[in-house]
């Protein structure tokens, strides 16, 4: 077993997943074949279904990926990517009149390297609920292994001073493979890093929402959206 690689000025992005199918206005089929790398053909299909909605010139987080980092949408993106994905809910409207709807936008956080490489991403069933995850994975000083939830499979991680090990992606009855160690500090810095674009992003949303006259707090909905807290206050590691 090799030993784990350390990471240094590293960073924790937010992004948004756009499942192509929810853009996609044709009836498109997925290019898929065995044994055979399609990335390239991945990625001209997730650009043909965001286009068939108005949605152009972006860029993935890595390409054939279906995540995008949040701060990358210009306005006009961002517009026509919340029309879509309110439709999707079933309108913009019935989702704000139903007191059990708590919209959350789909996506989740990337572990990125210092040269930009992306070594952790989110998996099925992620959320940006998930900053907590990296939170409690800073704040953890356990050496036994604790999960750190990115969807399935997820990573794990443990402490052994002064390092927080993160495995690789695994899931249940598997032996946990050790991956990298980060200093908890840095991970701290990392993660506060991550809550302050999320934060940015709200703003940015609350700015295009207003366009939309609703009538709502824009910046609750905002904040809802994104899964920040309503106030601007959350717990300092």
């Amino acid at each position: 077993m090799t030993d784990p690689v350390q990471l240094t000025q590293f960073q924790l992005i937010p992004v948004l997943e756009l499942e192509p199918g929810t853009f996609s206005t044709q009836d498109r089929v997925f290019p898929y074949e065995e044994g055979k790398d399609q990335t390239n053909e991945e990625q001209e299909h997730w650009d043909s279904c965001l286009a068939d909605s108005g949605i152009t010139n972006l860029t993935p987080i890595k390409t054939g990926s279906w995540f995008v980092r949040a701060t990358v949408f210009s306005d006009e993106q961002l517009d026509q990517y919340l029309r879509v994905i309110f439709a999707d809910w079933g309108g913009i409207h019935e989702t704000l009149d139903d007191p059990d709807c708590l919209p959350e936008l789909p996506g989740g956080f990337v572990l990125l390297s210092q040269t930009g490489e992306v070594l952790v991403e989110p998996t099925c069933c992620c959320s940006l609920k998930d900053l907590e995850n990296w939170e409690a994975a800073a704040q953890n000083r356990s050496q036994s292994w604790q999960t750190l939830w990115v969807g399935h499979p997820w990573i794990s991680t443990r402490f052994q001073t002064p390092w927080v090990i993160l495995s690789d992606y695994h899931e249940l009855e598997m032996e946990i493979p050790e991956r990298w160690v980060v200093r908890r500090q840095e991970l701290q810095q990392a993660i506060q890093n991550a809550e302050r674009e999320l934060t940015q992003f709200s703003l940015k949303l609350e700015r295009v929402l207003e366009k939309w006259a609703l009538q709502t707090d824009l910046k609750k909905l905002a904040r809802q959206l994104v899964c920040l807290p309503e106030n601007d206050e959350r717990s300092t590691l």
